[in-house]
């Protein structure tokens, strides 16, 4: 449905309201906007934002956001993506200039860029002084200014949403389910995914994330083309890099998680990265120490060897992710365009997976994780019989794995 036929007859005076802004996170305190916004003007108030994401500031897509909307009752037809969510063509190209006068719903930080104080009659956006004194879309705009509002989560007052994404990313399980229900009224886990998946990076500074992806040989790479060769080196020595201990582990678990169980569903996923554990764990420590020594270790997990396919794949979903992570997509094309064809490939539920793996893997690191494979230290798919099975216990099938530990163990 056109936003045009929200109305009755398009040749009266109609009043529309654009509450445009980046919305990272949408919640509560915008619904309470949107209400006010409805109650003065009318119901004809939508919501405009972009799409991008730039890490660390503009974590949460459009479709995310459209969603959270959901959540607020706000409805789903008034939260339009926008390039420019200040120049929101996309909604007045609806309405016909001529009998439409368009009001700008702005935070008193974003009405900054406007100088009212030396504006020209000239200027096309003017301060809101009244609806009965304005003119239509075609000769202004006009700049309605939202008071700046604080409100609790956690017991703890912000105001902003970048302190939001901070406290989120600094609370441990139970005190991102409250921060979750004080932002929505409640809790799901749909909401919880999106929040984990958007804010997984959040806590690192641009640099600590651009030097995890500093090692990925770009030169090869098309735009959602097949990646080179590369070699053994640049996977386990460069791409795996990472600035602390704690990204270089998070991510090496995550990749190898990926690389050897994205086609099992979250329990098989969750399985390797538990075997991997237990490895590290193990009494006669003959797997390795520590999570690098222990899944480049050669012969150990298929995806890291240089004739399995999957380590090319991992090779090219880092480099994807570097992409989406920066907004800049392989060999300078357009990242609007080249995101939106990524989402029509195979590579798009490839990449689902690999967020996944990265909050599964963050999981098993704090602790957050019970091991469904029993103390598993080996397996492998139901279609291979290796030799070693006769020396190990089964332990449990996930998928299409079948798990064992040591006799005694």
């Amino acid at each position: 449905m056109k936003l045009l036929d929200l109305f009755e007859s398009q040749n009266e005076q109609q009043v529309i309201v654009i509450f445009a802004g980046r919305f990272q996170p949408i919640h509560l305190g915008h619904k309470a906007v949107y209400d006010h916004l409805v109650s003065f003007f009318g119901p004809n108030v939508f919501i405009a934002t972009g799409d991008k994401i730039k890490i660390p500031n503009s974590p949460f897509n459009f479709e995310q956001k459209q969603t959270l909307a959901g959540y607020l009752d706000i409805p789903e037809d008034h939260v339009i993506m926008t390039p420019q969510p200040y120049r929101p063509v996309q909604i007045t190209a609806q309405f016909d200039s001529r009998f439409t006068k368009v009001i700008f719903a702005l935070g008193a930080k974003d009405a900054d860029r406007f100088d009212f104080e030396h504006r020209r009659d000239s200027d096309y956006m003017q301060p809101y002084q009244g609806t009965a004194s304005m003119d239509t879309l075609d000769q202004h705009g006009y700049v309605y200014i939202i008071p700046t509002q604080t409100f609790m989560i956690n017991d703890i007052p912000v105001q902003s949403a970048s302190e939001i994404r901070t406290e989120y990313a600094e609370a441990d399980s139970s005190g991102k389910a409250r921060i979750i229900r004080d932002l929505y009224g409640t809790y799901n886990h749909e909401i919880r995914d999106i929040f984990d998946t958007a804010l997984r990076y959040q806590g690192l500074s641009e640099g600590r994330i651009g030097n995890f992806f500093s090692g990925i040989a770009l030169a090869g790479i098309l735009a959602l083309g097949m990646p080179t060769a590369v070699t053994n080196d640049a996977i386990t020595q460069q791409t795996i890099a990472a600035s602390n201990a704690y990204v270089h582990d998070i991510k090496l678990l995550a990749l190898t998680i990926w690389g050897e169980a994205r086609n099992q569903g979250h329990m098989g996923m969750e399985a390797i990265g538990h075997v991997i554990m237990n490895r590290i764990n193990h009494h006669e420590k003959k797997y390795g120490d520590d999570i690098q020594s222990v899944v480049l270790n050669p012969h150990q997990f298929s995806c890291w060897s240089d004739t399995d396919q999957n380590k090319e794949k991992i090779q090219r979903m880092s480099l994807i992710d570097h992409a989406i992570q920066t907004q800049e997509a392989p060999n300078g094309v357009d990242y609007d365009e080249w995101f939106s064809e990524l989402k029509k490939t195979p590579d798009w539920a490839d990449y689902q997976a690999w967020i996944q793996a990265y909050k599964i893997a963050e999981n098993i690191l704090k602790g957050r994780s019970s091991d469904p494979t029993h103390g598993a230290t080996m397996y492998h798919t139901v279609s291979s019989n290796p030799k070693w099975t006769h020396k190990v216990r089964p332990t449990v099938q996930i998928g299409s794995h079948i798990f064992y530990k040591d006799f005694g163990k």
